[in-house]
């Protein structure tokens, strides 16, 4: 038996949004967190920020294969 969940045939098959709490701001410069707690940026916003993390995770998951 998988550990993987089950999609339903109702659920969306777009990837889930990424976790908004790995963003954040300091000093009013924006960062992402990696799971290894490394901070990445500085970003002039928060949108650029997230644009950001989305390009890692797309990264991440291209050299995971």
């Amino acid at each position: 038996m998988s550990d993987s969940p089950k999609q339903r045939k109702d659920d969306s098959k777009e990837a889930p949004p990424f976790r908004t709490h790995r963003i954040h701001a300091i000093n009013g410069e924006w960062y992402f967190l990696t799971r290894e707690g490394q901070n990445i940026g500085s970003f002039p916003t928060k949108d650029d920020a997230e644009a950001g993390l989305a390009r890692f995770l797309k990264m991440v998951k291209k050299t995971s294969k």
